[in-house]
């Protein structure tokens, strides 16, 4: 993945997609919430956050809980762990159609 705007932008309207998912399906696990991008190495990341929960007010229904406490904020990098997860779901199903099970599969890529 290049860490071009776009290419950051689609990223994270698909990881906020999964979480949506996860959240419709109420889904119980440790990755199941986002967990934000390490201020040092991904902060591109945190901004283009901040620009879609803010400037286009998309996800609103998760707004609360990404930008409380330190949520945005990882310990640790995050990137791969994302990828994983939506590689992981591509690999399921091409929609975003899938079930409590598929998604412990995906949340544990």
């Amino acid at each position: 993945m290049t860490n071009s705007p776009e290419s950051i932008y689609d990223f994270l309207m698909d990881l906020f997609t999964l979480y949506r998912r996860c959240n419709d399906l109420n889904v119980e696990h440790s990755f199941a919430k986002f967990k934000g991008f390490d201020v040092t190495d991904e902060s591109d990341f945190i901004d283009c956050v901040k620009h879609i929960f803010i400037n286009e007010e998309k996800f609103q229904e998760q707004k609360e809980y990404v930008f409380s406490a330190d949520n945005m904020v990882s310990k640790t990098p995050m990137l791969d762990k994302y990828q994983r997860m939506l590689s992981e779901r591509r690999r399921i199903c091409q929609n975003w159609e899938f079930n409590v099970e598929d998604a412990h599969k995906i949340l544990g890529a």
